[in-house]
């Protein structure tokens, strides 16, 4: 009896142990699956190209950009987009439209500074309306972390170039010297990622109206 007590000890001795080391390898394979999971979907976010970031176009132009695209607030922050192509090519300071001059594009508010920029703006829309929504084209052409849901690359309305006929806008000096560096590449980079999240008939659906920096 005494001899069969002793085994069983010494098995349960033995078994413990074994069980213990299996339940931690359980645990942490399991840990490490989850964190490599999630080490992906971070890197893929960080390193897709834009083109990999965008979906179908139907339910992109669907979703709404928090803080930064609410129709309620006047497009970047009410600066007048035709006296944009007007001002000398040193300009540092855009032109504040108000709200005695105010148009409506696609359900957006646009103010201008005289009624003949508001019948300018009337008259061909489209001539005028900021490239890319009017966040910063640095940020939807060359970084691709921004999609339709999580649009703010935030642009500062006193940085901007006029470049094919188009306003672009920008965060800083810093990421329009980036972007003209090669203004080309960028410029076509930007326009099919946009042209991918929204189709041909969305391309003015969005509008920055809540994402700046250093304009008052």
């Amino acid at each position: 009896k005494n001899k069969y007590s002793a085994m069983a000890r010494s098995i349960v001795q033995l078994a413990v142990p074994f069980f213990v080391a299996v339940a931690v390898f359980i645990v942490i394979a399991a840990l490490t699956k989850n964190s490599e999971s999630k080490s992906d979907h971070i890197l893929i976010q960080l390193f897709s190209a834009p083109s990999d970031v965008a979906s179908s176009s139907n339910n992109l132009r669907n979703s709404q950009t928090v803080g930064c695209g609410e129709s309620a607030a006047p497009v970047i922050q009410g600066y007048d987009v035709v006296a944009y192509f007007d001002l000398p090519e040193d300009a540092t300071e855009a032109v504040l439209g108000k709200e005695d001059y105010k148009a409506n594009y696609h359900g957006y508010d646009f103010y201008f500074s005289t009624e003949e920029n508001k019948q300018a703006f009337l008259g061909s829309p489209e001539k005028y309306v900021p490239k890319y929504g009017a966040f910063c084209s640095w940020g939807i052409s060359a970084e691709s972390f921004w999609t339709p849901s999580t649009l703010g690359p935030p642009v500062d309305p006193n940085v901007w170039q006029i470049y094919a006929g188009e306003l672009l806008l920008f965060y800083r000096e810093a990421a329009k010297k980036k972007f003209m560096v090669d203004v080309n590449k960028h410029f076509e980079e930007g326009s099919k990622r946009w042209l991918n999240w929204y189709g041909e008939e969305g391309l003015h659906d969005v509008f920055n109206t809540g994402c700046y920096e250093g304009a008052d």
